[in-house]
């Protein structure tokens, strides 16, 4: 491994090489130059999809500088993708200037900016990323997934648990609500029906619904619910919460946003302690189609759903690792009394470009109700960003630029 020194006309060669590309890469966005090929589909590749397609163009130039533009786009794209343009108007020298405090304009100027915005995705799928916008509210959350059937549009109530459904009950447990249901949470396994025998007596003689929430339980105790359910005694169901990444915080989520007390070593609580009368009741639904478990919330729990949603938002905010924030990313979607999730028809290989466009103009939106626009000209379309995030990208371009003017040698190393 070798290193130099570059200076003088070679770093002025160097500045305008780097000054060019990212002229050349604006103008080919801007353009609609790039493309995403799969097996049945094409899509365009705009400023929602800017930050990748940089940074392996920039793989291919080897440029020292680069470091210093990818930080700064990283952390406007993180915020706000759609304000990127603002950010290389900046950088590449052109007068940005923005009015010293936020305009309040109305939605149907927003919208109106994107029946003629240049994303094919966002443009044709316009009409239907508002319904979902609108079924949302401002404490919903949307979500895009694949389905090989025509497009829908599903408004589904509750917090979403990720647990499932006992092997036992999992072919004759139909999809239903259930009202007047009392919940019991336990982090630990359930290996002897002693265990919870005062529980079933309780349901039994005053028949009372149940969902017992467990990592586990033994095929014994499976049965016994199982049989018990079959012939009308009892109503009590197991759901189990399985150990993994994804479901490291689950029986803690569910205990807070549900209010019930989570059972555990740690805790000191133990289930000989449930006394079911003194629990408050819940309504849940089932969906038989993916097994899943949804609490419906009330108005008392959709707040616990904010503070929660609030909190981690505030750690992926400060958390660098990309796996970690997917996960706390996935955590934060399930904290709403409120999905929508829009299912397209997609190709696995184009299924995460969607995700993204679509993250990119639901976040566009929620930023422009908090912080207010400010009017700009990014040659792409829009004529709002949201305020805070304009500034922002202008500052860090303007900055960048006068680092990069300023620095009078770099070190090239040469594998």
């Amino acid at each position: 491994m070798n290193n130099t020194v570059i200076i003088n006309k070679e770093l002025d060669v160097l500045k305008k090489d780097f000054s060019d590309h990212l002229k050349k890469f604006k103008k080919s966005i801007d353009s609609g130059e790039y493309f995403l090929i799969g097996n049945y589909s094409i899509n365009s590749i705009g400023w929602t999809d800017a930050l990748r397609f940089f940074i392996e163009e920039l793989q291919l130039t080897h440029s020292p500088l680069k470091d210093l533009v990818i930080s700064s786009i990283y952390k406007i794209n993180k915020s706000c993708p759609l304000a990127v343009p603002l950010y290389f108007e900046a950088l590449t020298g052109k007068d940005v200037t923005l009015k010293p405090s936020a305009e309040r304009i109305g939605s149907k100027d927003l919208v109106h900016q994107f029946r003629g915005f240049p994303d094919d995705f966002i443009r044709e799928n316009l009409d239907s990323l508002l319904h979902c916008l609108y079924l949302a509210g401002s404490a919903g959350t949307v979500s895009v997934e694949s389905t090989r059937d025509y497009p829908t549009v599903e408004l589904i109530r509750g917090y979403q648990t990720l647990c499932k459904i006992s092997d036992f009950f999992e072919q004759y447990f139909e999809g239903q609500v259930i009202n007047d249901c009392k919940l019991v949470i336990y982090n630990g396994a359930i290996i002897d029906v002693s265990e919870i025998h005062h529980i079933l007596q309780a349901a039994y003689e005053t028949k009372q619904k149940v969902i017992i929430i467990c990592s586990n339980l033994s095929e014994d105790v499976a049965n016994t619910l199982l049989v018990n359910w079959q012939q009308g005694k009892t109503f009590v169901i197991p759901f189990l919460i399985e150990d993994s990444t994804e479901t490291l915080n689950e029986f803690r989520d569910i205990a807070m946003i549900s209010g019930d007390e989570l059972i555990s070593r740690e805790s000191g609580l133990t289930l000989s302690g449930v006394k079911l009368e003194e629990k408050t009741s819940h309504t849940f639904t089932f969906s038989s189609s993916n097994k899943s478990l949804r609490l419906v919330t009330t108005p008392k729990e959709s707040k616990r759903c904010l503070t929660l949603r609030s909190r981690i938002l505030k750690s992926m905010e400060s958390q660098s690792v990309k796996d970690v924030q997917d996960i706390m990313r996935k955590r934060f979607s399930r904290m709403s009394g409120r999905t929508v999730e829009l299912r397209l028809n997609l190709e696995e290989s184009e299924k995460g470009l969607i995700q993204d466009k679509s993250a990119a103009f639901f976040k566009y939106f929620s930023l422009c109700a908090r912080q207010g626009v400010a009017k700009v000209k990014t040659g792409y379309g829009l004529e709002y960003i949201p305020y805070l995030e304009a500034m922002k990208a202008v500052k860090a371009g303007e900055h960048d630029a006068k680092c990069i003017d300023t620095i009078k040698a770099v070190v090239g190393i040469d594998e």
